[in-house]
């Protein structure tokens, strides 16, 4: 299981903000002013671990909320497979699945108050 606590900052970052297909973004450092979002979307930094949502401003690099600094947010620090089906909690929570080389391949965000194994996107 990949903890990215213990990952060095700079160790194994993404070039860029990468995003997968259901618009979960990761990347290095804070996405405000940065990082062009859609509402909805979710990002993390993968070196201060903070995980932050697009609350405002369709389009634009502006509107993104910290969930983390709440301390309500649950980081669950993944490893190689698919959550669903096997990891049940309640959102709202991330998991980072890796390739098994500290490589992120996906980054997997619950909604808020979404209970079960099922409902990672």
């Amino acid at each position: 299981m990949a903890d990215i606590t213990n990952v060095a900052p700079g160790a194994h970052p993404p070039p860029a903000p990468t995003y997968n297909s259901t618009g979960n973004l990761w990347g290095s450092g804070s996405p405000e002013g940065v990082v062009v979002g859609q509402l909805g979307n979710t990002y993390v930094d993968i070196v201060s671990q903070n995980f932050y949502e697009k609350a405002s401003g369709n389009n634009l690099n502006t509107g993104w909320i910290v969930l983390s600094g709440s301390g309500a947010v649950q980081r669950v620090f993944g490893g190689t497979a698919n959550p669903n089906g096997s990891l049940s909690i309640t959102g709202p929570a991330y998991y980072i699945q890796d390739d098994g080389a500290g490589n992120i391949v996906f980054l997997w965000s619950k909604p808020n108050g979404v209970s079960g194994n099922t409902g990672w996107v």
